[in-house]
């Protein structure tokens, strides 16, 4: 058979050349390398930034991106499914697959996605819009190089608004991601009790969170959340705010009897404001007695779980939550 580095020197020429002289008959053969995966990762997001410009879809770059990384099966499967599909589908749809895709990835993955797509304007007004919306953590724009690459490629508006989230970051804890990588350990050290688990969310967690019907649509419902993975699920347990969508961001509310409410929107009935704070209960207030409201980028689920919980009851949550998984249908 071919020479494996030879092989990588070949199609990285081909795709070079059908980018370089625009060759649009060429481009199903590049697809085609795209989908496959015994291609070199290199490789692979060379075509799919190729198709990616040609086909006016930045979308395209930022599957390629995932083209080949270690996920949980599950998302693999929706990776593959996208890039077997890339000429036929729009590039709205393509687009759908990725938001799905990105918020449901580690953070290191959005940042590796975000560098690789800002280096096109589309490419960076595409990720500037994942980042307004929640779909991708504010944290992406503490790399320099993500910062810098978008900053210099969106209009003034969009950057100052990216200033606007870089800003209001809460802190980064060094200590959150010791926690996060002791009990990765101890999860795969040892076998967790998923009934626990079970147990532990019935009463904890679907205060706020719906799984298979049961519990309150506060926050995020979460039918097939196992799909995301252990790491993705450390770091939405362990460290909350570092993805949150904009649907389940708080707000603040100072009202004219002194008193200062932070929850989720729910609804306005009448003249009355419904919001819904962190153990999913709703607290009602008239709208005549807001003094100021503002939204927050901070998430309202209690952001204390890696201590007021042992690292066995978390595992044992993890271990259920890992237990949610949804088949993924290849269109």
């Amino acid at each position: 058979g071919e020479n494996p580095i030879e092989r990588t020197r070949r199609l990285q020429s081909g795709c070079h050349l059908v980018a370089n002289y625009l060759l649009e008959p060429l481009f199903p053969r590049v697809a085609d390398v795209l989908a496959d995966s015994s291609v070199d990762e290199s490789v692979r997001q060379i075509a799919a930034r190729t198709l990616a410009i040609h086909r006016e879809s930045p979308a395209i770059q930022g599957l390629g991106v995932l083209a080949g990384k270690p996920l949980p099966a599950a998302l693999q499967a929706q990776v593959e499914s996208a890039l077997e599909s890339v000429l036929a589908a729009t590039s709205e749809d393509q687009e759908k697959q990725l938001k799905t895709l990105v918020a449901s990835v580690t953070l290191n993955l959005q940042q590796e996605i975000a560098l690789e797509m800002s280096l096109e304007r589309k490419g960076a007004e595409l990720m500037a819009r994942f980042l307004q919306t929640g779909t991708m953590s504010g944290r992406v724009l503490l790399n320099a190089q993500v910062q810098q690459r978008l900053l210099a490629s969106l209009d003034q508006e969009t950057a100052s608004k990216l200033k606007q989230i870089l800003d209001a970051l809460p802190p980064v804890s060094q200590e959150r991601d010791q926690t996060i990588a002791a009990l990765r350990e101890d999860y795969r050290k040892g076998s967790h009790s998923v009934e626990a688990g079970q147990k532990l969310f019935e009463t904890k967690c679907a205060a706020c969170h719906q799984l298979a019907g049961k519990g309150k649509v506060i926050g995020p419902q979460l039918d097939g959340i196992g799909n995301r993975g252990l790491q993705r699920l450390l770091e939405d347990i362990i460290d909350p705010n570092r993805n949150v969508d904009v649907a389940f961001r708080s707000r603040v509310y100072a009202l004219e009897d002194g008193r200062v409410l932070t929850g989720v929107f729910r609804r306005e009935e009448g003249q009355s404001v419904i919001i819904a704070d962190n153990k999913g209960e709703e607290i009602a207030f008239p709208k005549s007695a807001i003094e100021e409201q503002k939204s927050s980028t901070v998430s309202i689920m209690p952001d204390n779980w890696g201590t007021s919980l042992t690292p066995e009851e978390l595992c044992g949550v993890v271990a259920f939550l890992l237990e949610q998984r949804q088949r993924v249908e290849n269109n």
